[in-house]
Formats: C-alpha cells, structure tokens, sequence
C-alpha cells in the first residue's frame, strides 16, 4: 500500500506543507490505469529526507485530475506518466501541492 504524505517548506511566518510524496510499492503500480489517492488533510508528515535514494518522478498539473462527486480524492493518469518515463524504476510520486490544490478549486 502506498504511503503518502507532505513534506513542508518554510514560509516567513509558518512552516507549510509544498509537496505530497507518494510512496509506492513495486507491485502496486497498474500503469494502464488511474491512480487514486486522498487529496485533503490530514496526511503524514515527511522530512525532506524521505525523498532518499529511490527514484521519483514529477507529477505535473496535466496528470491530476478530478474524482467526480468526491472533492477528496485526485486521480493521477499513470498511463501518461508512463509515456515519459517508460525505462525508469518508479518508487516515488512528487506532486506539488499548489497543483492538487488548482484542480480541486477549478470545479468548485
């Protein structure tokens, strides 16, 4: 089962979560298909060392979209992820929350 959570930048005043890291499991991943997962608070909490030594690929606006009739959950197109990184061993996904947070306020 994947591990998701944030991983928080500084801002002047707050420290404020920047990135949803989903952790993946090797078997888990269905290329041809959609990845869901939960896209509102609360998550785990990451240090940026969580990004270790695994291989992690961008998640870009264009792969995130909407879940109809439930403002929870995102759905990454792992098809189109796999278009562009066909050769790469996958055990990260990196997604900006600011991305996340475009997609869910463009329905609302």
């Amino acid at each position: 089962m994947a591990r998701i959570g944030v991983i928080a930048e500084f801002d002047i005043e707050a420290r404020a979560p920047a990135i949803i890291l989903v952790k993946l499991s090797p078997d888990e991943l269905d290329w041809s298909t959609l990845l869901y997962i939960k896209a509102t608070p609360p998550w785990e909490q990451f240090e940026p060392e969580e990004f270790g030594d695994m291989n992690g690929v961008t998640v870009l606006l264009e792969d995130i979209l909407m879940v109809q009739g439930n403002k929870d959950f995102i759905g990454i197109d792992l098809p189109r992820l796999y278009q562009r990184h066909q050769n790469q061993d996958i055990g990260q996904l990196i997604i900006r929350l600011q991305d996340v947070e475009e997609v869910l306020n463009a329905y609302t």
